[in-house]
């Protein structure tokens, strides 16, 4: 069973990454990563399977809105 999680969270983070490379091509978003991306699983089961709070920690190294590079990812 761990071995899916952990599975998983690789792959959230593989898709993550991806993302963020097809943001910075379209110009939507510049520069590299600017931090290591983490995939957890909440505390709180309301709040999903996994948590991912990418965008929270890029907004310093970005210099923008967590919410706009979430959108630019999107």
């Amino acid at each position: 069973m761990a071995n899916m999680i952990q599975a998983t969270k690789e792959q959230i983070k593989s898709c993550m990454a991806a993302a963020f490379s097809a943001a910075v091509a379209a110009g939507e978003l510049s520069g590299e990563l600017p931090c290591e991306i983490q995939v957890e699983i909440p505390k709180d089961r309301t709040h999903g399977d996994y948590a991912c709070n990418f965008c929270m920690q890029a907004a310093r190294g970005l210099h923008m809105a967590p919410r706009k590079i979430a959108d630019a990812i999107m």
